[in-house]
């Protein structure tokens, strides 16, 4: 996964076989009762440890367990739909969007209550996502 501070949503294919799509999602960097945390709730993903490195290590292993379980599962589309991610399957431009944060926020308490009253820093991330 490699930083992209300027989109928030980026999409591309890779033409048929290794066939991957490139989504920058928005994360969030926070500290909360003594720990750090780097959460994408657009994946409601989670990593956490006592230094911001050890949060970011724990979070890579969450978002490849996530999609490992996912594709092994063919469960990918129908999850990213259940998170709120728009999915359009004829648009090679677009062909998925992820939620905002505010749009995750109306439905998840944890992650309103974050962005309402916890000092947090917003980054952009990039996944790939075989397709």
């Amino acid at each position: 996964m490699h930083r992209n501070k300027k989109a928030r949503i980026v999409g591309s294919f890779n033409a048929q076989d290794g066939t991957q799509l490139g989504v920058s999602v928005p994360v969030i960097l926070f500290e909360d009762e003594g720990l750090h945390f780097m959460m994408c709730p657009p994946l409601d993903i989670t990593g956490y440890g006592d230094t911001p490195e050890e949060a970011e290590a724990s979070y890579k292993i969450m978002m490849d367990e996530f999609l490992d379980y996912t594709l092994k599962k063919k469960t990918l589309i129908k999850e990213l739909t259940r998170l709120g991610w728009k999915v359009k399957k004829n648009n090679l431009k677009k062909p998925v969007q992820p939620p905002t944060i505010t749009e995750v926020a109306k439905h998840n308490q944890e992650v309103n209550r974050i962005i309402n009253e916890i000092n947090y820093q917003k980054v952009t991330r990039q996944v790939a996502i075989p397709a």
